[in-house]
């Protein structure tokens, strides 16, 4: 069974996928269908109560929806990379941060820039290293006080790319 943890807002929510029709949330089972309209919209069906909602992923795991006229905005991940953010919280509680390269590479792409507000596992670069690209991200929650680096450029692996206050 699939173990999901889904954060709308301040609310947290448990979500096992039980099969293709049917999830217990927060323990409680429920039938479902999902169909696929067009790219970012579906219609779903939740014990027979139809809903027609959109859905767009808007950085990794984070999900930009309406549904029902209703604006949410969700983040989805699985029970491990929640405990795994829970540790890096714990082990990371210093107010200055700094991300270094972990390994020489290329940035492809740029996620967050100075002032950006970001929390933990939240995607920063993208850097490409033996033709794989990986994700590097924040190690706390904070306040991006200095990016030092932009995509096109070639860090060496220990260079400070960003300090987080």
């Amino acid at each position: 069974m699939n173990e999901i943890i889904a954060r709308i807002g301040n609310h947290k929510y448990e979500v096992s996928i039980v099969s293709n029709n049917e999830i217990l949330l927060d323990g409680i089972k429920y039938q479902i269908e999902l169909i696929r309209l067009n790219n970012n919209i579906y219609k779903m069906s939740i014990n027979d109560k139809q809903l027609q909602m959109y859905v767009k992923e808007i950085e990794t795991g984070v999900y930009e929806t309406n549904i029902s006229g209703e604006d949410y905005k969700i983040q989805l991940q699985t029970r491990l990379e929640e405990k795994a953010n829970k540790l890096l919280k714990k082990n990371n509680s210093n107010s200055n941060k700094k991300v270094i390269a972990p390994m020489n590479g290329l940035i492809v792409k740029v996620n967050k820039f100075s002032g950006d507000n970001v929390n933990v596992g939240d995607s920063l670069i993208i850097l490409e290293a033996m033709k794989m690209e990986n994700e590097i991200k924040s190690p706390s929650d904070g306040i991006i006080k200095s990016q030092n680096c932009k995509v096109g450029a070639s860090v060496e692996r220990g260079e400070l790319l960003f300090t987080i206050e």
